[in-house]
């Protein structure tokens, strides 16, 4: 992007997520991050990106970049970003890593948490912008 951006001109990369950074609770649903983090690697991606957009950016020799997480909010399951697309992403991400009965059990457990009002899922995710 920097080579195709005129002098002056900005790059930006916005909401790269960073798995390794992955928080689940309940504990039990913790083995879904560690999987996702398998499975995309097996595809050829890296999972925890996010957190080294700051040295690609700086390496790539941009200029006044700046870094940073998206806040991070809760809001119920109503919303587009509920748990309907998490488990469509899930069972992209983890045909090879998660069996159906697992993933169902998988799913059953993250249903009863958000139940409870006690789900937690946090990625952290990353921006960053840069001056060529």
């Amino acid at each position: 992007m920097r080579r195709v951006t005129r002098p002056g001109g900005a790059v930006l990369a916005l909401a790269e997520p960073d798995y390794g950074g992955r928080i689940d609770y309940p504990s039990g649903l913790a083995e879904l991050g560690h999987r996702q983090q398998k499975a995309l690697r097996e595809q050829g991606a890296d999972p925890e990106l996010g957190r080294k957009l700051a040295g690609i950016f700086h390496s790539s020799g941009l200029r006044q970049v700046e870094t940073g997480i998206l806040g991070a909010q809760w809001q119920d399951d109503s919303a587009d970003s509920g748990p309907g697309l998490e488990w469509q992403v899930l069972a992209e991400d983890l045909p090879e890593q998660v069996a159906g009965e697992d993933f169902q059990r998988l799913k059953a457990l993250d249903g009863q948490a958000r139940a409870r009002g006690e789900r937690v899922l946090y990625v952290p995710t990353f921006y960053a912008w840069g001056v060529v």
